[in-house]
């Protein structure tokens, strides 16, 4: 509709209805929509196009229907009496060794390797050609394919090792962060803190929270990227124990708010991405026990910003 002022809003679209929010009432319909007629192809780009579109197995079942196709055309050819194949200067017979010749001659002119054995009369070299041709073209077709399959086999592969690494740092980040948590509530609970020191410490872990927020963030909400659910509940959890340690240490120490500057504006920040995470809010369905903790996650996120 043209919107660019756009934020997320948690309860839904029923949510904003039952708020009385205004809704737009003039959606546009399939029915509506003006049809953008594409241009005309030829039928040699739409044949082209239904070519690159076979799978491996059937470019080399076309690819070998062609030769055994064109050999057959050669070996009929024999029986009308006008010039064909040649070869030590006499025609091929229309024999059952004559068709295996003309088979011979079909797969050596689709390879192109072309010994001289057997030599085109006539308009049966113009048939040899169109067989060159459209034998190579198809066969190229084929080595493309092969090549491309291994190689989205191959990034495929490359993109699952790096996605996997990459969720194994954001455990270890989480945890590591829980851990440095959990001490200074421990000090902050003990009134052994020492403020000067705590605040660069409280700074650092706020903004690796954040960092890793957003990556947990993009995986519940880019449908593309699939997590296995123990692993996101690993995530989860980790994430909702550092913001409930966070919260504690914002109870008994609420210099860690910070002045109206960035360690504030890190709070924020980090509240506004936890509101996003709910159990409703993600577009994926997931166990009850994961969405719970996406509940939780977005109430701690609440308290926090206040």
């Amino acid at each position: 509709m043209g919107y660019t002022n756009l934020k997320h809003f948690g309860p839904g679209i029923e949510g904003w209805i039952q708020s009385g929010g205004p809704v737009e009432s003039d959606l546009p319909t399939e029915s509506s929509i003006p049809l953008v007629s594409s241009p005309r192809r030829s039928r040699t780009q739409r044949g082209l196009v239904r070519l690159l579109q076979l799978s491996p197995a059937r470019l080399l079942l076309l690819w070998l229907s062609m030769v055994v196709g064109f050999a057959i055309v050669y070996w009929i050819w024999g029986f009308s009496g006008l010039p064909g194949l040649m070869t030590n200067g006499q025609p091929i017979p229309t024999s059952l060794e004559g068709f295996l010749t003309c088979l011979y001659f079909s797969f050596v002119t689709a390879t192109s390797v072309g010994f001289g054995d057997v030599v085109p009369m006539g308009v049966m070299r113009a048939i040899a050609v169109l067989e060159a041709a459209t034998a190579l073209l198809v066969f190229g077709v084929l080595v493309s394919r092969l090549i491309g399959q291994n190689q989205d086999r191959m990034i495929r592969e490359i993109h699952q090792v790096s996605f996997e690494d990459r969720l194994g740092r954001v455990r270890v980040n989480l945890h590591l962060v829980l851990t440095e948590l959990q001490e200074l509530a421990e000090r902050c609970a003990g009134d052994t803190l020492n403020q000067d020191r705590f605040r660069s410490r409280w700074e650092s872990l706020t903004l690796v929270l954040i960092g890793e927020l957003r990556i947990v963030h993009e995986l519940l909400y880019k449908t593309e990227q699939h997590v296995d659910e123990p692993v996101l509940e690993t995530l989860l959890l980790n994430l909702a124990a550092c913001l409930n340690e966070m919260r504690e240490i914002l109870r008994c120490n609420p210099l860690a708010a910070g002045d109206p500057g960035a360690p504030r504006q890190n709070l924020k920040t980090l509240s506004i991405l936890s509101e996003e995470i709910c159990g409703e809010c993600v577009p994926r369905q997931y166990a009850p026990e994961l969405k719970a903790t996406m509940d939780r996650i977005q109430s701690v996120g609440r308290e926090l910003a206040g």
